[in-house]
């Protein structure tokens, strides 16, 4: 008997399995069920407690989907899809964590008219793992009640980690298109690990991005435009509250910056640092690869101290600036048709952080056209030092490698770059520029610069103007051409063969007025055995190569000449 209910057992088993049924057994029953149908069953049930189960939702047709939005996303814990339509928002989006937001194609969420100076379309705040997914949002910018506040930002993320925003639309906020920062008052809950790809921020009110306090930030493929109509009305914007905040790293490529109404890219670090002296050391880390800025007053713009608005006039926190250290680094950038300076290195001083642009390419800066001294230079390192309290900081801290500089103006740039302390007329300090590919205009240096500061110029590109208006200090040595176009009165150049450069250096006459080439004292000319040469006649030129620390090689001559 036993052997008669084993074979019919393996026979139905054979059966279940050719035609898609289970079996088993409960007691003396044999059950048989469809596979499908437990797989079904199955799934089921793991959607009902799996974290990623989906809900779709729908506009409810009203002037106010937001009550409708926020009860089912209360609970977090899965994937939301947006059906296409139109979502009217009237309070915040509050986004709980471990969640997926994807819109259908058409879905857009649309503020209401809002009179509030803060609002957040999407909010999220002290959550994590959170994917948004195709997103369209369109703010008030336009029909806002009122004329007060900034800061009605698309999404907002303060204390957040894990975090994707990929293939969305934030346009025509009231303020930031993207804010990404801490929870307020309280720095040290800042957000971390935030992806950004394939976003476009457009006609937003303040800023395209904000970035205020992160450690750990990746954002591609992305564009910000248009930001206008409340400062600092930026592309992207680093602005720190205070110095409880991070900007650690911090990763850009590929991005576009167009027709922001004053900066493509704006550091603004002066409250990162804080105010005293034993204020927390801030070790910033930004790199930015393949960002091309385009019109606005600046292309790149950094601002390292800005005054308290006291009566005095005094800085706000200049004691603390050597607390902030760490580096920015600008890698294939690029900026044109900038209204005033490309980069504007703005009370950028030599304390601490440095910021470096290899192989940055400026094009078509300055159609202001303005006399101003700074402005109407396409790079300008720049103090105006317009408080009562001397500053005893240099400016400097950065470096330019293989820079490309262009311009199409029919009257030449003023000055293709500056560096000036205009009151304390420190000398600035580590400011290297190295190897310009091309630079179609003339370099000032008001100031001397310290020792510290290279300018090495083996394209031989360079074109210094030793006087303009009146007597101007430079500190040349690294430069390989020279010329006194536009001098008033003779014009002398000290060399040192101590600091020089072994590459050639040429010097041109181009004016009526004797231009005099000396050997600081204890070198000499060979093979003249003289310490003075003189370049009498307009269109004569020598062109020297150092021998040693004492001497001279005259390589080339051309024209009249007198040796002394």
């Amino acid at each position: 008997m036993k052997r008669r209910n084993f074979l019919w057992t393996s026979l139905l088993l054979i059966f279940g399995f050719f035609f898609g049924y289970t079996v088993k057994k409960e007691g003396d029953n044999l059950i048989f069920q469809r596979l499908d149908i437990l797989k079904d069953s199955n799934e089921k049930s793991k959607e009902n407690n799996h974290p990623n189960s989906m809900k779709v939702i729908q506009p409810t047709g009203t002037s106010n989907d937001s009550t409708n939005i926020n009860n089912l996303l209360c609970n977090g814990n899965g994937k939301f899809i947006f059906k296409t339509g139109t979502y009217h928002i009237e309070e915040d989006i509050i986004i709980k964590s471990n969640s997926i937001l994807e819109f259908e194609e058409g879905a857009i969420f649309i503020k209401n008219p809002s009179k509030l100076k803060e609002y957040n379309i999407l909010f999220l705040k002290d959550v994590s793992n959170v994917t948004l997914i195709n997103l369209s949002i369109v703010g008030d910018k336009y029909n806002h009640i009122g004329t007060s506040g900034e800061w009605g930002h698309g999404i907002t993320l303060q204390g957040t980690t894990n975090v994707k925003i990929q293939n969305s639309k934030v346009i025509g906020c009231w303020g930031d298109g993207i804010y990404i920062g801490a929870v307020p008052m309280q720095g040290t809950r800042f957000s971390g690990n935030t992806w950004i790809n394939n976003v476009i921020c457009d006609d937003n009110r303040r800023n395209g991005l904000t970035v205020s306090s992160v450690k750990g930030l990746y954002v591609q493929n992305s564009q910000f435009n248009n930001s206008t109509g409340a400062d600092p009305q930026a592309g992207i914007d680093f602005e720190p509250d205070n110095d409880t905040m991070f900007l650690e790293g911090l990763v850009f490529d590929n991005i576009i910056l167009k027709s922001n109404g004053k900066r493509g890219v704006f550091f603004c670090l002066w409250l990162l640092f804080g105010d005293k002296d034993e204020s927390p050391i801030k070790n910033v880390s930004i790199t930015m690869n393949n960002v091309i800025t385009e019109g606005g007053l600046y292309g790149f713009e950094t601002l390292m101290s800005n005054f308290t608005g006291n009566a005095g006039g005094d800085y706000f926190n200049r004691v603390a600036i050597k607390n902030l250290k760490g580096e920015i680094i600008l890698n294939n950038c690029q900026t044109k048709n900038n209204f005033k300076n490309g980069i504007r290195l703005y009370r950028w001083y030599d304390a601490g952080l440095k910021i470096t642009f290899n192989n940055f390419k400026l094009l078509y800066p300055n159609g202001e056209k303005g006399q101003h001294l700074e402005s109407n230079a396409a790079i300008s390192l720049f103090d105006p030092n317009d408080s009562s309290t001397p500053n005893t900081y240099h400016l400097g801290g950065v470096e330019f490698n293989d820079l490309i500089l262009i311009h199409s103006r029919k009257d030449p740039l003023r000055k293709s770059i500056i560096v000036n302390d205009i009151t304390n007329k420190n000398p600035a300090k580590n400011f290297i520029l190295c190897n310009t590919k091309k630079i179609n205009g003339t370099i000032k240096f008001a100031q001397m610069l310290d020792e510290s500061c290279m300018v090495i110029d083996q394209n031989k590109v360079h074109k210094l103007v030793d006087t303009v208006s009146g007597p101007v200090m430079f500190d040349d040595d690294f430069y390989s051409i020279f010329s006194n176009k536009g001098a008033l009165t003779p014009v002398t150049k000290i060399l040192d063969a101590t600091k020089m450069h072994n590459e050639e250096i040429t010097f041109i006459n181009e004016e009526n007025f004797p231009y005099i080439i000396k050997c600081k004292d204890g070198q000499s000319f060979f093979p003249f055995d003289s310490t003075t040469l003189t370049l009498s006649g307009m269109g004569s030129k020598v062109t020297l190569k150092k021998a040693n620390d004492t001497s001279w090689f005259v390589t080339n001559i051309y024209g009249k000449w007198i040796k002394n």
